[in-house]
């Protein structure tokens, strides 16, 4: 059994949705009361409090000052923090903070599916192999009080699908990304027995989350730059942790998180104010691109994007864009990551994950007001369901 006297986290500081004067934390159950509502739904990512905030005046305080700010507010609210490292500049960057700063770490860990994979070379597991590992080995020597973690998900993938829990639910537990890597770590602090024993013990273990970069945006007719978030969390947090609401479960997003509004702001002036001066020198592969996906900044100077690369030199100290990167998987549902998994035959736990899938795509399909429109692709399901937004935050 597993207990804690700490405080119950706000699951809503994760997202909702909300249908007219309902509020759920699943996207699927959303569309699903929005065509029995006939209301359409919204996305909640803690619209009142962002809104508190003059978005149009940037912080006097440096980056690093916010950043280090954040750090030590995390360190105090928890007796163990566990910083989820993949090898990314999100993470790495949450990481360099603490240590920079000698805040305490007590974990450094990461996960990936070399079991299933039987190899280090995929998009899941190269960057742990290459970097997060390595780095972190290094880290040790500097600091050998840290413990270093690697979980190996492939057992638990390949059997999630066969829970009672899972099977039948699943597709309310994701709302961006359904591909299993995802959902499988809301299992973490049930299945890793050093976990279970801290929180036996009344210890109140924070996971800590590099989620996610500035997603800066144009508007063409005002000319002004805004940022806005997108319901893309549940690669981290699932939301089966929000709808448990266990008491003894703390997730930190570093950086989308209320309590980071300074820290999102300065971000967001720093790429404003790089966009705008930004001259001719800069107008080549590394700093912006006609095809950016992830739209991280749009300079109409130019015509292009901001690059995944350029945004990194802008926001995150320290980090070095030398550092081996995979590319993103191309699929929210049948990822990249899970590849060795949905390649495994005709298994029970592979049947019941496609049945899964294509009971979103009868859903959508049911006669009412909302129809498949909700897909990225009307005519594929696989393609996933479109992104929901949140509010615009002028930066001017």
């Amino acid at each position: 059994m597993l207990t804690c006297t700490t405080p119950v986290n706000n699951p809503d500081k994760f997202g909702f949705y909300q249908v007219g004067d309902q509020k759920t934390y699943s996207k699927v159950e959303a569309i699903q009361l929005g065509k029995l509502l006939k209301k359409f739904p919204a996305w909640n990512f803690n619209d009142d409090e962002f809104a508190k905030h003059n978005w149009t005046e940037e912080p006097s305080q440096s980056l690093d000052d916010l950043y280090r700010q954040r750090a030590w507010q995390i360190r105090q609210r928890y007796d163990y923090i566990v910083i989820w490292y993949s090898g990314g500049a999100d993470s790495f960057n949450v990481l360099n903070t603490f240590l920079q700063n000698d805040i305490p770490v007590d974990e450094i860990a990461h996960c990936w599916s070399f079991k299933g994979d039987n190899t280090v070379e995929t998009l899941f597991n190269e960057e742990i192999a290459r970097v997060a590992i390595p780095q972190t080995q290094a880290i040790q020597q500097s600091f050998p009080d840290i413990k270093h973690r690697v979980i190996d998900q492939s057992e638990s993938i390949a059997t999630m699908f066969n829970n009672d829990e899972i099977k039948h639910d699943f597709i309310y537990y994701s709302n961006n990304n359904f591909s299993p890597n995802g959902l499988d770590r809301s299992f973490l602090r049930e299945t890793v027995p050093d976990y279970r024993q801290l929180i036996d013990q009344g210890k109140s273990i924070g996971f800590i989350w590099g989620t996610d970069k500035p997603r800066i945006h144009y508007d063409v007719e005002q000319d002004r730059y805004f940022l806005q978030f997108l319901d893309i969390v549940d690669n981290i947090l699932s939301p089966r942790t929000q709808i448990l609401a266990r008491p003894w479960e703390h997730d930190e997003f570093f950086y989308w998180a209320p309590e980071s509004a300074q820290m999102l702001i300065k971000q967001s002036h720093i790429i404003k104010r790089f966009l705008q001066q930004a001259d001719e020198s800069y107008n080549r592969e590394y700093w912006f691109s006609t095809e950016n996906p992830y739209r991280f900044g749009f300079n109409p100077k130019f015509g292009k994007h901001l690059t995944q690369h350029g945004l990194h030199q802008l926001i995150y100290p320290g980090w070095d864009s030398n550092t081996f990167q995979r590319i993103k998987t191309k699929s929210i549902i049948y990822g990249d990551r899970d590849r060795w998994f949905f390649e495994a035959g005709d298994s029970t736990t592979n049947k019941n994950f496609r049945n899964g899938i294509n009971k979103i795509g009868e859903l959508m399909n049911e006669e009412s007001v909302f129809d498949m429109s909700f897909l990225n692709n009307t005519q594929d399901v696989n393609k996933g369901i479109v992104n929901f937004i949140g509010p615009r935050y002028y930066l001017s």
